[in-house]
């Protein structure tokens, strides 16, 4: 399909109600009203589109078309801004932290669901390091507040939304004090990833931030 008549398509889906004139499809596309009208012709004639008074409706096969050059896009922005990290063994903090009913609570609220009690420790690279940094101020986080109990104080945490392996639904955990180096992040799961994953020490996952 021509280049065209799938900017004139886009257009049209991002009209939800599924009005639009020729004249504001011209305007969105930088053409003539004539043009537009053509190609909205030509679209309801290969069946793409259909018209109900002044509504214009995207019919299946103009969705699938829409789809299909969706799910390209999202799978080369996902692989450009997927981070990847090389899987290594921590001291078992993050289990101690992890399972901390003042955390825990937040967790399943704020989260949506219980961890497994530790974290997947990844160690990167100067450049994934880096892009993850640029990743990460553009996103949203949730902070998980700090809390005091009889022992010490804990402190704030950010938690960034996560695909790990593009599949499992996680969390990055990011304190506000930490012992780990800037290059080190931790990742929670209600999965035992390692186990999920099949994966070992020296392993390289990636993860993508949702």
């Amino acid at each position: 399909m021509e280049s065209d008549f799938i900017l004139a398509l886009i257009e049209i889906a991002k009209k939800r109600g599924g009005k639009i004139t020729s004249v504001e499809l011209g305007n969105a596309l930088g053409i003539s009203q004539q043009t537009a009208s053509r190609r909205i012709k030509e679209l309801e004639k290969s069946s793409l589109i259909r018209k109900e008074g002044k509504r214009v409706i995207i019919e299946e096969e103009g969705m699938k078309i829409l789809k299909e050059i969706y799910l390209n896009l999202d799978s080369i922005f996902r692989e450009q801004r997927s981070v990847y990290g090389k899987l290594f063994s921590g001291l078992g903090e993050g289990k101690y932290y992890v399972s901390k009913h003042g955390y825990r609570e937040q967790f399943i609220k704020k989260l949506g669901f219980s961890p497994y009690p530790g974290t997947l420790n990844l160690y990167l690279s100067f450049d994934e390091n880096k892009k993850l940094e640029n990743i990460l101020a553009e996103k949203e986080y949730i902070i998980l507040r700090g809390f005091r109990n009889e022992n010490r104080t804990f402190g704030d945490v950010k938690c960034y939304r996560v695909l790990v392996e593009n599949q499992i639904e996680s969390a990055l955990l990011k304190p506000f004090r930490t012992h780990h180096m800037p290059n080190v992040v931790e990742i929670i799961s209600k999965e035992f990833l390692r186990k999920k994953l099949n994966i070992n020490d020296g392993s390289i996952v990636s993860f993508f931030v949702v």
